[in-house]
């Protein structure tokens, strides 16, 4: 069952089914039968024009739910930052290994232009 406090962001949800035929997943709350809360991510997806037919989940967030403890949420924030900086450091170097060869292919092409237009018809080596 949806809380009250939910019901608002569940009909926008409804009505984004309705006008697209997909629901992002966003996260929410279910309440169980003993009343205890559990935190989920739904998302959904209608198939076709009519959406008739479609798939829809929700998964089960409360063993991803936020650290309870000082230490855990220390722990947490630690690999966060790990992985934003392992992400920059690939980053770059794709960057890197993708400017590379466009680079030199531009150089090479801005220098036979060069060449060409002051005629010349053979290169030679430095050295």
């Amino acid at each position: 069952m949806t809380p009250p406090e939910w019901r608002t962001s569940t009909a926008s949800a409804l009505e984004r089914m309705d006008t697209t035929g997909a629901v992002q997943p966003y996260e929410s709350e279910y309440v169980r039968k003993d009343g205890s809360r559990v935190p989920v991510l739904i998302g959904s997806a209608g198939f076709g024009e009519e959406q008739d037919q479609g798939v829809a989940f929700v998964l089960d967030l409360t063993s991803v739910s936020a650290p309870k403890t000082p230490s855990a949420r220390w722990r947490c924030s630690w690999r966060h930052a790990n992985r934003v900086a392992t992400m920059g450091q690939l980053s770059a170097s794709i960057t890197h290994e993708v400017n590379q060869p466009i680079t030199a292919a531009v150089t090479l092409r801005v220098s036979s232009s060069a060449l060409a237009k002051r005629g010349a018809t053979e290169f030679s080596r430095g050295g």
